[in-house]
């Protein structure tokens, strides 16, 4: 691990290790009227779209995404906490929709202007499909009359 020695070169490395991180990770950059600026590789795994065919676009347009409230509240959030964190609805490019939890970070100009968003989404659907399942085997021990026991 490269830690920053305050050169050039510590920095570079720094910079290319968050940059190999990034790419990994279904990371998206988008401009605040959505045009997507940065899809990394993670993104295209996730959802399907190279990345020659998401620049440009608009991303919740791509994505089909459903919100769990009004665009606008969240955007105002996220101005004003340079930060919102939520759960979406998204649509990949075979149709499957997943449900992600989005993390975006606001970068501004250097006079303070907001300028991108850093969007990172991670698929959570098995994990919902896990509680459901778990749910569902509490309700049945919950509705049987006889004892049960786990046995390991």
């Amino acid at each position: 691990m490269t830690t920053s020695t305050g050169t050039a070169e510590a920095l570079e490395s720094d910079a290319d290790i968050a940059l190999a991180a990034l790419n990994v990770a279904p990371a998206i950059v988008r401009s605040l009227d959505g045009t997507i600026c940065f899809w990394s590789a993670g993104a295209e795994t996730l959802y399907g779209w190279p990345r020659q065919d998401a620049l440009g676009k608009r991303l919740h347009e791509l994505l089909a995404t459903r919100f769990p409230q009004p665009l606008g509240i969240i955007q105002a959030r996220l101005i004003a906490n340079d930060a919102w964190r939520g759960e979406l609805r998204q649509q990949t490019r075979d149709g499957r929709v997943l449900s992600v939890a989005s993390n975006w970070a606001l970068r501004r100009h250097g006079d303070g202007r907001p300028n991108q968003v850093v969007e990172i989404n991670n698929d959570i659907g098995f994990q919902r499909q896990d509680i459901v399942a778990l749910r569902r085997l509490a309700a049945i021990f919950e509705s049987s009359n006889e004892p049960s026991s786990a046995r390991t």
